[in-house]
């Protein structure tokens, strides 16, 4: 979504978006992304890995 609005900003303006236009902070600025909210996705996405990785040798034990 945010390259969407990127590009049609870019296109609008007549340049071309750089690299550095995708910067952590420029998405903070757009989505007003908070620090707790930063928090939680990182805790979510830690679960994830977590759960993955344990499937993953569950059935590594299965197959074998």
């Amino acid at each position: 979504m945010a390259a969407k609005l990127l590009k049609r900003q870019a296109r609008e303006s007549g340049s071309a978006p750089s690299a550095k236009t995708f910067t952590p902070s420029a998405l903070v600025r757009m989505y007003c992304i908070r620090d707790d909210h930063i928090h939680v996705l990182t805790e979510v996405k830690r679960e994830y890995e977590n759960k993955v990785l344990e499937l993953t040798n569950k059935l590594e034990v299965d197959l074998k």
